[in-house]
């Protein structure tokens, strides 16, 4: 039945039925033959085969696939774009006259770079090296005219055999598997592409007690980078903190003069705060900034706030109360703060005792100049919430992810039904019990409160309720009142069983 609608398919993803050895060695072959059996796919422009990380290795190790050739010359003349397997030479020179813009290839040899230099509109390339990967000859002078390219190569593969075969217009640059002693000579080979907006590296903690930062005479420069990411990965030997803490911050006051003008930050890894903290704060054009780490204390710094700019802040892990005392931001739309990786400072703790037991209760304690403007709010949390809705006058979107206690915040909106006036669009992820409580707020924030109010529009789970859930739920959204008071009793935790 599927294969009769191949006329109308825009984008086909292929996927193995499993991955287990030794049956994995033939997935490419198994998925080649399902693509056989379309006769015409006249109007695809995007195939995704996914498969194993070996068989895209070993896939060019075969002879060339004449099947896998021919079905693309022969019923995909409208593709575009071949994600996870990497063409042969063979079949990147049949589809020079091709519209296709984005691919993936394992080796960049002289004959390759002469088979890519034809694609003109070569939008992106995926360059999945390996250890025995045959090496360009330096003198050729050829250059591939790609704008985005991803690398993946082991760290014995020289950098410089790849950049100096790039076209100079290149935009968008993603690498894996640099040690952090090669960064400032990345940036160095970097500096040749002069239209580069988006920098992606991936690094890897691999040094030694001897290893110090190079001494930097003349500083990098990088002005039309405005997205980066870093990602560190990896430890070093024993006892190479220290070194680490002295190659971060070399790291990034480098950053601080050759990539001024970044609008996009997202930084993941387990990375000293008093490193990239003092880059943040220069960056006085900074709109998004997305952070996966735990900062313990948050170091003090004698200039005024900074941020007044920033519209979307993500952070992930512990953050320190006094981030916000530094960063001001009076634009900021969407804010996500997740602390399960530990419990989040961006809350305050206090105890009350009852009999013989205490109650640990967070709360936000963030100030009102950071919240007022905040359409979009997501927040993960492992404790019970007081929520201060008084904060986010201005929400519209709020997500609740992977936590039991969603429905603190459902019992909070309940007995202050005017608090977040505009909020329309809800997002449960996760663990949730406490039904009735949802279906309460419902009616009231929908039918009972007056003016200036909006009516809660939407609701998404990461999962499908159960069918005596969506009927009264789905009453709710359209505006029709429940008249029997059953339809909240069973979704009660009393009866959650029976739901």
């Amino acid at each position: 039945m599927i294969v009769s609608h191949g006329k109308r398919f825009r984008s086909l993803t292929l996927l193995p039925l499993e991955y287990k050895w030794p049956r994995a060695q033939q997935e490419p072959q198994e998925l080649i033959d399902i693509l056989d059996s379309f006769d015409e796919l006249p109007i695809l422009r995007q195939l995704h085969v996914v498969t194993s990380r070996m068989n895209r290795l070993l896939f060019n190790r075969r002879s060339p696939n004449n099947t896998f050739e021919s079905l693309i010359l022969t019923r995909m003349p409208s593709l575009q774009t071949i994600d996870d397997l990497p063409l042969t030479r063979e079949t990147v020179v049949n589809l020079r006259h091709s519209e296709i813009k984005r691919f993936a290839i394992t080796e960049l040899s002289d004959s390759m770079i002469q088979a890519l230099i034809p694609f003109p509109d070569l939008q992106h390339l995926d360059l999945l090296l390996r250890f025995n990967s045959p090496r360009p000859a330096q003198s050729s002078g050829l250059r591939i005219p790609v704008s985005s390219i991803r690398i993946q190569r082991p760290k014995t593969y020289p950098l410089d055999s790849i950049f100096n075969f790039l076209g100079l217009d290149l935009r968008r640059v993603t690498i894996t598997q640099i040690d952090v002693g090669n960064f400032f000579d990345t940036l160095s080979y970097l500096q040749q592409f002069k239209s580069l907006n988006h920098i992606s590296l991936y690094l890897t903690q691999t040094l030694r007690l001897y290893d110090v930062p190079p001494n930097i005479s003349q500083p990098y420069r990088l002005p039309t980078v405005t997205s980066l990411e870093l990602r560190f990965g990896g430890r070093g030997e024993h006892g190479a903190d220290m070194w680490l803490v002295r190659w971060s911050n070399a790291i990034f006051d480098a950053l601080i003069n050759a990539m001024p003008m970044v609008e996009a930050l997202k930084l993941v890894g387990d990375i000293p705060s008093n490193a990239f903290l003092p880059y943040i704060k220069t960056l006085n054009g900074l709109k998004e900034l997305d952070v996966h780490c735990n900062l313990k204390t948050f170091p003090a710094f004698p200039h005024p706030r900074t941020g007044h700019r920033l519209e979307q802040l993500n952070w992930s892990g512990n953050l320190p109360t006094q981030f916000f005392d530094h960063f001001e931001s009076p634009l900021l739309r969407t804010l996500s703060l997740s602390g399960n990786s530990g419990q989040n400072k961006s809350f305050t703790r206090s105890q009350c005792s009852s009999t013989n037991f205490h109650v640990l209760m967070l709360s936000f304690n963030l100030p009102l100049i950071v919240t007022a403007c905040v359409t979009s709010l997501s927040l993960t949390t492992e404790h019970p919430i007081y929520w201060d809705l008084a904060s986010f006058p201005a929400v519209n979107q709020l997500h609740l992810t992977d936590s039991i206690w969603n429905s603190d915040f459902f019992e909070q909106l309940l007995l202050r039904p005017k608090e977040c006036p505009k909020l329309e669009h809800l997002t449960i992820t996760g663990r949730f019990f406490e039904w009735d409580l949802l279906l309460l707020m419902l009616e009231r924030r929908n039918f009972v409160t007056g003016p200036g109010v909006t009516s809660v529009k939407s609701i998404k789970f990461d999962s499908e309720p159960s069918l005596k859930l969506i009927y009264p739920i789905s009453s709710l959204l359209r505006g029709k009142f429940l008249t029997d008071a059953n339809s909240r009793f069973f979704a009660s935790i009393n009866r959650e069983a029976d739901v």
